[in-house]
């Protein structure tokens, strides 16, 4: 079966216990990325305008989506290592297998690219909804869409650029996320089977926290510019659209900015990343652990 149910249910429950973490990070990051603005500033104006919500706006539509989008990452994750490994008596990996990582980092590609045709509709209702910001002469913003909640963004976007525009920003998000969801694996499945000797890394809830986090900082750290370019493509005004492509987006983005603009919301990505990640793989695991006591 090449979507695991347990895996399914187990990533459902790890994507909604990491959500509540990494979202206010995720705001500040889109503000930046697309609003042209610094961290101190956008965390500054965030809170000063609009509070503590302000930091969660967009959140509902993740909240519904994250279990489901981390539940089919992880289904098909374990699904497809089932598929094309054999198990190993501790977990997913039989690291005796001369083939475990390249089976690791295909699944997790194959995971990835499932996850970004589910995810890329509420990528962009999420992006555009975190552009709906207050005393917009402070932000100067020329992406504001006027929708005022999701069911509004997505009757908009229907009415408007139609059912296309849902996939908006897809390009930069599937060269962002599938051979990054390879690596993302690959590094967790390394540093959660290493033996680390007698000392705390070999607790088993440390380890899965150290390689999680771990995985999590190298998967997105080398991938900050596409994912700026995402955001400015699902940011850009549906009515008037900027961008007539990814290569557009890139091309303008560079002429308009600079290259140092491709690396904006770097520190927000990174600093949710590993506290994010940790969530999600302790809480995975966890429920995965449950599972075999209790079947």
């Amino acid at each position: 079966m090449l979507i695991g149910v347990q895996d399914f249910i187990a990533g459902w429950i790890a994507g909604t216990t990491a959500l509540a973490i990494g979202h206010p990070f995720d705001t500040i990051k889109v503000r930046q990325q697309v609003l042209h603005t610094r961290l101190f500033k956008a965390v500054k104006f965030t809170f000063k305008h609009e509070g503590i919500p302000g930091f969660y706006k967009g959140f509902v539509l993740p909240a519904l989506m994250i279990g489901p989008s981390n539940a089919i990452f992880f289904g098909f994750y374990g699904g497809t290592m089932r598929f094309i490994g054999k198990e190993g008596q501790e977990g997913r990996v039989d690291l005796t297998d001369p083939n475990w990582e390249r089976n690791v980092f295909l699944a997790g590609t194959f995971a990835g690219f499932w996850q970004v045709i589910f995810t890329c509709p509420a990528e962009l209702v999420k992006t555009l909804l975190q552009m709906q910001t207050q005393n917009k002469n402070v932000w100067k913003s020329r992406y504001e869409t006027d929708a005022k909640g999701i069911i509004d963004c997505l009757i908009k976007i229907w009415r408007g650029p139609g059912f296309k525009w849902y996939f908006r920003g897809i390009t930069p998000m599937m060269y962002r996320d599938c051979p990054t969801s390879g690596i993302y694996t690959l590094v967790y499945e390394w540093l959660v089977n290493c033996d680390y000797g007698y000392n705390i890394l070999n607790h088993k809830v440390v380890k899965q926290s150290f390689a999680g986090g771990t995985a999590g900082l190298l998967s997105w750290i080398f991938v900050v510019p596409l994912d700026v370019i995402k955001s400015r493509m699902q940011g850009d005004n549906m009515y008037n659209p900027q961008f007539r492509s990814m290569r557009h987006c890139v091309m303008s983005t560079y002429h308009e900015h600079g290259w140092q603009y491709f690396f904006q919301g770097t520190w927000p990505v990174l600093v949710r990343s590993f506290p994010f990640n940790v969530a999600i793989f302790v809480t995975y695991e966890f429920v995965m652990d449950m599972f075999k006591l209790y079947t």
